[in-house]
C-alpha cells in the first residue's frame, strides 16, 4: 500500500495520483511553490480513499491513467459520482485519440500529455483551471 503525503496549501489541496513517486515529488514541489498543497496516492484504491477523506479540502484531482489497483478512468468516474464542481485532470503519457475522448466524456476538465509539457508549465496551467473553477463556483453560488 503506498503511503499518502500530504501537505495542506491554505485550503488549497490537490490529490495528485501518479504511480511514479519521484514525478510526484518534482510536480509536488512545481505546486508547493504556487501555494498548493499536495495529498499523493501511487495506486487508484488509495486515491479514491484519500478523495472521500479530503473532498472538502481538494481543489483539484490529477491523475495518472495506468494506476494499480484502480485506473485513472475508475477514479474519475468515482469523483464525478459524488460532485462535478471539483476538476480532475489527466495526466499520464498516454497519447491516445480514443482516451483523450473518453476522458473528456466522462467530465474530466483536461487532458495533459505529461512527455509535452514541462513541470512547472503542469503547475501553472493547474493553477490556471483551479482559479477558472473557483470563478464558476462562485457564480454558482450567487446565482
Amino acid at each position: 500500500m503506498s503511503i499518502p503525503q500530504k501537505d495542506e496549501g491554505a485550503g488549497k489541496t490537490i490529490l495528485l495520483a501518479h504511480s511514479n513517486i519521484e514525478f510526484c515529488n518534482s510536480l509536488g514541489e512545481a505546486l508547493k511553490s504556487l501555494g498548493f498543497g499536495i495529498v499523493i496516492a501511487q495506486d487508484g484504491e488509495t486515491a479514491t480513499t484519500l478523495f472521500h477523506l479530503y473532498q472538502d479540502q481538494i481543489k483539484l484531482v490529477l491523475t495518472d491513467i495506468v494506476l494499480p489497483k484502480k485506473d485513472g478512468f475508475a477514479i474519475l468516474g468515482e469523483i464525478r459520482a459524488i460532485t462535478k464542481n471539483i476538476p480532475v485532470v489527466i495526466l499520464t503519457n498516454l497519447d491516445d485519440e480514443e482516451d483523450i475522448k473518453k476522458a473528456k466524456e466522462m467530465g474530466a476538465e483536461d487532458y495533459i500529455i505529461r512527455s509535452k509539457i514541462t513541470t512547472q508549465d503542469i503547475a501553472k496551467k493547474v493553477s490556471s483551471i483551479i482559479h477558472k473553477s473557483s470563478e464558476i463556483n462562485k457564480k454558482k453560488e450567487y446565482s
